[in-house]
């Protein structure tokens, strides 16, 4: 799994705790045309994703996440990369039919890209397949599709109202 998030943040990524410390405030600088990859995160060891791997997983699953930070202002586009036997046309299908319920959620023919959902609380998915390998990538605006787009999401199924209200947002993209 690879996901790479923008960066709201003006400041500096320093390498490590010691750097961090040592960072004065006026070390704020910007990191337009920039992009950064963290280690590989063995999600393995990460209780809070153990269940949903295992669920989903017909042999042990050794998942790595991979963490890359931006230079864009928002939006969060994740690869994952698996193995898989099926047809293009069948996965594709399976994915449409799970999703067609939900209506913040489109698989994309195309691949996706980050504008195309900036500003909404959309979730755009892509599927390419070569050989065996199903590369999966997933658009959002962290900032609309995160927290915020979220609360409205369930507060307007809370009180009965149709689950896109106030969220029929149009991308900069258009």
């Amino acid at each position: 799994v690879v996901a790479t998030t923008g960066n709201v943040s003006a400041r500096p990524i320093p390498m490590n705790a010691q750097a961090a410390r040592n960072l004065p405030t006026s070390a704020c600088v910007s990191v337009t045309g920039s992009v950064r990859r963290s280690s590989i995160v063995p999600l393995r060891r990460s209780s809070a994703h153990e269940p949903i791997v295992a669920a989903g997983a017909a042999e042990d699953t050794d998942i790595a996440f991979v963490p890359v930070r931006g230079c864009h202002t928002r939006g969060i586009m994740s690869d994952v990369v698996v193995r898989l036997d099926e047809d293009i046309d069948k996965i594709t299908e399976i994915f449409k039919t799970y999703y067609a319920a939900h209506p913040f959620v489109c698989v994309s023919d195309k691949p996706v890209y980050m504008k195309q959902v900036v500003n909404t609380n959309y979730c755009f998915l892509s599927l390419q397949k070569v050989g065996r390998k199903l590369l999966i990538t997933a658009v959002i605006d962290n900032l609309t599709k995160g927290a915020s787009g979220q609360a409205v999401q369930n507060m307007n199924l809370m009180f009965g109202l149709d689950e896109m209200e106030g969220l029929r947002l149009k991308a900069n993209y258009f």
